[in-house]
């Protein structure tokens, strides 16, 4: 599922751009907000940071987002950062007792405020001595509004609806910092794909299963939550298959009877398969097979405790196309200790560890790098004919594994 924001830059004096206002879109061919309200504002946030991804919205800039009053007064507005955030009051805030105290707490908490749109309405007035930047409307404010807000310094002066290069000089005349407009940038939409709580869920699975000692409690309940994984799990254990001899009635029992191991190598199996939902299928066989010929790549070495970091390491690497986000991102998604981070860093593999040594000649034994394989074995000790078998044997291991 896409999800949408517009953004539209702010340019300073030297026209580098300063800040970044974001904007509602419901679709992709939207081209102005349809919307207005507080659930509009939430979702451009909520695509903001975890859709489109803060770092390619924002680029370390701020970003101005319009909150309207209902939101401003909620206690949800104290989930935003400060550092990066500032707060765009619209032009329909009216400036109550209420209101006013609530702009003056968000001030002592280090949030800094934006008046949005503002022709020179005495009723603005009050809002004014709270905000850190004012932005004037070029289109509807009168002359002298214009020329008013920069003189007094009290704050920041951004020429908003700025159209043609006359307005910008004149702007730039009158002594404004900021700039925005279709003369400068029309609004740009950034998209991203949105991943469903069940996929969060298991992401979240799944980094606890790649640190060294994991919270086997956390594991348990993470999949007790996760119906087809419980039920997959249980089935699993149960089958005649297993040699189990009598049936595991609950989550922990089949937890305790796999091992620490063995959990890892289901979840990780069946978790996955979870996320590349329909017509992904040859992905997610590539993820499976890589993870099991690292694994067995680290066996082979003698390296028993990097087994499971190089099995992780291997499935982890088709997660960028399997969910269509940048790799950097799904380590923030999932946060991922250090050691399973470094798997995918762009380092010569002569400066890594097994795992990732493991996970290069098997990333490369499927793509017929023969050379890579040779730069990177994991065991100087293996021949090609040893490295094809473990291949043979872990592509028997995936299809075996999607056919359950």
């Amino acid at each position: 599922m896409e999800g949408y924001v517009a953004r539209q830059a702010v340019y300073d004096r030297k026209l580098e751009v300063a800040a970044y206002e974001l904007l509602y879109r419901g679709d992709p061919n939207a081209l102005t907000a349809t919307q207005s309200d507080s659930a509009a504002s939430e979702e451009v946030l909520s695509n903001g940071f975890f859709t489109v991804g803060w770092k390619v919205l924002a680029r370390g800039k701020p970003a101005l987002w319009n909150v309207t009053q209902d939101l401003l007064l909620s206690d949800r507005i104290l989930l935003i950062p400060t550092d990066h955030v500032y707060l765009e009051l619209l032009e329909l805030t009216k400036p109550t007792s209420e209101v006013l105290a609530r702009c003056r707490e968000l001030k002592d908490r280090g949030y800094r405020l934006v008046l949005d749109d503002y022709i020179g309405a005495q009723e603005h007035e009050p809002l004014l001595e709270y905000c850190d930047w004012v932005k004037v409307d070029w289109m509807g404010a009168p002359r002298e509004t214009k020329r008013a807000v920069p003189s007094q310094r009290k704050w920041k002066c951004l020429a908003e609806k700025i159209e043609t290069e006359e307005e910008f000089k004149d702007a730039q005349l009158m002594g404004y910092d900021y700039f925005q407009g279709y003369f400068l940038e029309r609004p740009k939409l950034m998209s991203g794909r949105r991943l469903p709580a069940a996929q969060i869920g298991r992401l979240k699975l799944l980094s606890e299963l790649a640190r060294t000692d994991p919270d086997l409690r956390l594991v348990e309940v993470s999949i007790s939550r996760d119906l087809d994984l419980s039920y997959k799990l249980l089935k699993w254990v149960n089958s005649a298959a297993s040699a189990r001899r009598t049936p595991a009635a609950t989550v922990r029992e089949a937890l305790l009877w796999l091992g620490l191991d063995q959990t890892r190598r289901f979840v990780s199996m069946f978790a996955v398969a979870g996320l590349a939902g329909q017509g992904k299928r040859s992905l997610l066989e590539k993820a499976l097979i890589r993870a099991r010929m690292s694994d067995l790549l680290a066996a082979s070495a003698g390296a028993i405790q990097e087994r499971p970091l190089a099995f992780l390491g291997g499935l982890f690497s088709m997660l960028e196309a399997l969910l269509g986000k940048p790799m950097d991102e799904i380590c923030d998604d999932m946060a991922l200790p250090d050691e399973a981070r470094a798997l995918f860093l762009p380092n010569a593999c002569a400066h890594v560890g097994i795992a990732r040594k493991c996970l290069n000649v098997a990333v490369a034994w499927q793509q017929g790098d023969t050379d890579t394989v040779e730069a990177c074995a994991a065991s100087p000790t293996l021949r090609p004919s040893q490295i094809g078998d473990l291949y043979l044997e872990s592509v028997r291991w995936a299809e075996a594994g999607l056919d359950t």
